[in-house]
């Protein structure tokens, strides 16, 4: 009785821990079976009348060629306590799990319209450092030296041509992933390197809905984590 009081009171302190911040009004959510999964479906809610509705019908998406490793970003360690991850790794072909502000969109038109965020405009110069030794590293920045290994973000395949900027490791850990992003699918839906990807017409439409006042997130988890339940359960009851 008492080990079944105590794993009850445990996964209540784990909810409270994943409260999200009132500021934050929409949703991104990738939910996905088991660890090694590289593709899934994309939910879309947004915060009214104190719970989460659903905007867009479910979107397919691809993710890392390996599934999730726990990421860096609003969460805490114990994020991933139900069914632990191990964490994301450079060059480990894994998305991040876990909760990321979606800070700032990009593309290779010289502005965008329609948007609500903060827009980088992606020139032949502008570099993603994944060096891990570099105190680049993790950054976008004008072609420049002191790193030796990087991703041009004006890529030859389009599929930067638009984007959403994940604030995965924004401390620059030495070695815990660089570079992660929203953008264009490969025509193939192949997995990827370990962003986040689905069709133009559907990262279009998301991107023209993100407000920067509503402070967005990427929520990517297993189906079971704590914070994803919640969330759902607070959708299903409205």
């Amino acid at each position: 009785m008492k080990k079944l009081l105590f794993n009850f009171c445990l996964s209540l302190s784990l909810v409270s821990a994943f409260t999200l911040s009132k500021e934050i009004k929409q949703l991104l959510v990738v939910s996905l079976d088991h660890d090694t999964q590289n593709k899934a479906w994309l939910d879309s809610y947004v915060k009214s009348d104190g719970s989460w509705k659903k905007v867009f019908p479910a979107i397919a998406v691809s993710l890392g060629r390996n599934g999730i490793g726990l990421g860096l970003g609003l969460h805490d360690k114990s994020f991933s306590s139900q069914r632990k991850l191990k964490e994301k790794q450079e060059g480990d072909g894994k998305s991040p799990a876990g909760i990321f502000r979606l800070s700032s969109i990009f593309g290779y038109s010289p502005s965008t319209t329609n948007s609500k965020m903060p827009y980088i405009h992606l020139h032949s110069k502008l570099h993603c450092v994944d060096d891990s030794e570099s105190k680049h590293y993790n950054k976008i920045i004008s072609q420049t030296s002191g790193y030796k290994s990087f991703e041009s973000m004006r890529r030859k395949d389009n599929l930067y041509e638009l984007g959403i900027v994940v604030e995965h490791n924004t401390q620059a850990l030495k070695g815990r992933g660089s570079c992660i992003f929203i953008h264009i699918q490969n025509p193939n839906r192949t997995p990827t390197s370990g962003c986040t990807t689905m069709r133009k017409v559907n990262l279009l439409k998301v991107i023209q809905w993100l407000d920067k006042d509503k402070h967005p997130i990427l929520l990517q988890a297993l189906k079971n984590n704590h914070t994803l339940q919640r969330i759902l359960h607070e959708h299903e009851s409205n």
